[in-house]
């Protein structure tokens, strides 16, 4: 595979010749690309990663020669370790834009509760990310953490900096008394009069 991608053969021609050797034994065409988008980057080794020392019991179990169990009473009794999987949010923000965030949050209460705002008076805007790629499961970010430690974090959207091309963006808006989408509006809401934005 290493030459053939250095000879930029593509690299479903590259899967179609190892298939065609090796039948079912040959790697997936994921595979396959996976390697060749490596070696165009520059990768030398033609070995697999290791993998992180993030074990499971039966891989501890199997290299230590304990029973279940007693690998399991030693993580976590004596260890005092519990597996945990990761806390997944939306975006990584800043200092600065969470204390924002806050400010205004207060400052829209405290001009609800003076009755100064009622709550259809709020404008709000949201956008939502819709990616092609399908995420990973929450279990993969499992981790083992010590008593008293907070879960480590996933920012959901770093899995998808490579695909920001693939995306494809829907926006609503909602104000007084519709939700709207690209001036199509998609439900109506009965609160005060009738506002339309495009």
């Amino acid at each position: 595979m290493k030459v053939r991608t250095a000879l930029n053969v593509q690299a479903r021609v590259i899967y179609e010749k190892l298939h065609s050797v090796f039948a079912d034994e040959g790697p997936p065409l994921r595979t396959v690309k996976r390697w060749a988008k490596w070696f165009r980057e520059g990768r030398e080794e033609v070995d697999d990663e290791a993998r992180p020392a993030d074990h499971t019991i039966e891989e501890l179990q199997e290299q230590t020669g304990l029973s279940y169990s007693t690998t399991q009473r030693i993580i976590s009794d004596h260890l005092q370790l519990r597996k945990i999987t990761a806390r997944y949010i939306p975006k990584h923000l800043t200092d600065f834009q969470r204390a924002e965030r806050v400010r205004i949050c207060e400052e829209n209460l405290e001009k609800f509760e003076k009755r100064i705002w009622r709550l259809c008076d709020v404008v709000t805007g949201d956008e939502s990310w819709f990616y092609h790629k399908q995420i990973g499961r929450k279990s993969t970010n499992a981790a083992w953490v010590a008593k008293g430690h907070p879960p480590p974090t996933v920012v959901r959207l770093s899995k998808f900096e490579e695909e920001q091309r693939k995306k494809s963006k829907t926006k609503m808006h909602m104000d007084k008394n519709m939700i709207q989408h690209y001036g199509y509006i998609l439900h109506k809401i009965s609160c005060c009069r009738d506002v339309i934005i495009f």
